[in-house]
């Protein structure tokens, strides 16, 4: 059985194997106390150890103007009297609310 080092000393090497210990758990979805409880370390040290996830790197994006919502397929629109106009866009389903 191994000791657990006091409260503050843990190597290099045991922070890293720490660390990685807890995103693979947090990977999977448990939660920072149930990991901390399995690994006896404070939740808050276990988040400070992580190193930064290789994939999750900043990447450039380009804003571009929204589709416009094409008619087939498009919206639904049932009246209080039961007709209903299917493949509608959002223009057009406005103006027939509009007209009602």
């Amino acid at each position: 059985m191994t000791q657990t080092p006091k409260r503050g000393h843990y190597s290099p090497s045991q922070r890293q194997r720490l660390g990685e210990e807890a995103r693979v758990r947090r990977q999977r979805g448990e939660r920072w106390a149930q990991i901390a409880e399995a690994l006896d370390v404070s939740a808050r040290s276990l988040r400070t150890w992580m190193k930064p996830d290789p994939q999750a790197v900043l990447r450039p994006v380009e804003i571009v103007e929204p589709a416009r919502m094409p008619t087939a397929g498009g919206l639904k629109l049932t009246t209080p009297a039961g007709i209903t106009v299917e493949g509608l866009s959002v223009e057009a389903a406005i103006q027939i609310c509009g007209a009602l």
